[in-house]
């Protein structure tokens, strides 16, 4: 990569950083209802297990490390380091971004929204089987009325999955000339071990009902496909 396309690149990483924080922080969802017959959406609130901060530090310690170690193995480059990593954060904020606007353009309801987060049951007294266009959420935060309405889909799942399947094509990848077996053993397991912790974090969210299993799947498959697409065409 040249001096002038790295420039590029990290204009390019501040500019995706940018817009994903005021997209995040400035969008509102689209505010759609629900049947008071409908059970998926009425599961109680549980407090999430890993909190999104702590997923994307540990999804970038587990990428920085992994990097950082194989270039060290094949003899350390700077800037083969540098141009790795400018490539996965590209591919990083593309996903932080396009799991915003999903979120915002569908506004599909947390399974624990209407009894765990806005204690809304009582739209449905006169009649369970009505539906209601518009409710306000009870004794909610503005930040969590909002994020009730922002299951679709799973950021934990694709941030996760996202990084860990980046890091099991980058070592496919950069061990694919090695013939050593011993050393192909070891690799696939760490790739193994990658592949499942990525997928931990959108499992507790199904968990504790702070995503419809849809919702992780989905995410799980955006991670995979945005991680593919950044370590081959970036």
């Amino acid at each position: 990569m040249t001096s002038i396309l790295r420039a590029k690149a990290v204009a390019v990483m501040i500019g995706m950083t940018a817009v994903s924080y005021l997209f995040h922080k400035w969008s509102t969802p689209h505010e759609r209802g629900f049947h008071c017959s409908d059970h998926t959406i009425a599961k109680p609130f549980y407090p999430v297990i890993i909190p999104m901060f702590t997923v994307l530090c540990m999804a970038l310690t587990t990428l920085f490390l992994t990097v950082v170690t194989t270039e060290y193995l094949f003899g350390f480059h700077l800037k083969q380091v540098i141009d790795e990593l400018t490539k996965f954060y590209v591919g990083l904020m593309s996903s932080i971004l396009l799991t915003h606007i999903c979120k915002t353009y569908f506004g599909r309801l947390r399974p624990n929204s209407i009894d765990g987060i806005c204690n809304a049951r009582h739209y449905c007294a006169d009649d369970p089987t009505r539906y209601v266009d518009q409710f306000v959420c009870i004794n909610a935060s503005p930040r969590m009325a909002r994020e009730a309405r922002m299951s679709f889909y799973s950021g934990h799942s694709a941030l996760a999955m996202y990084v860990a399947f980046y890091a099991v094509l980058y070592l496919l990848y950069r061990f694919k000339s090695n013939t050593n077996p011993k050393t192909k053993c070891i690799v696939y397991a760490i790739q193994c071990i990658i592949f499942i912790l990525g997928m931990i974090p959108g499992f507790t969210q199904g968990y504790i009902y702070w995503h419809h299993w849809s919702d992780i799947g989905t995410g799980y498959s955006v991670g995979a496909l945005i991680a593919y697409l950044a370590i081959n065409y970036a």
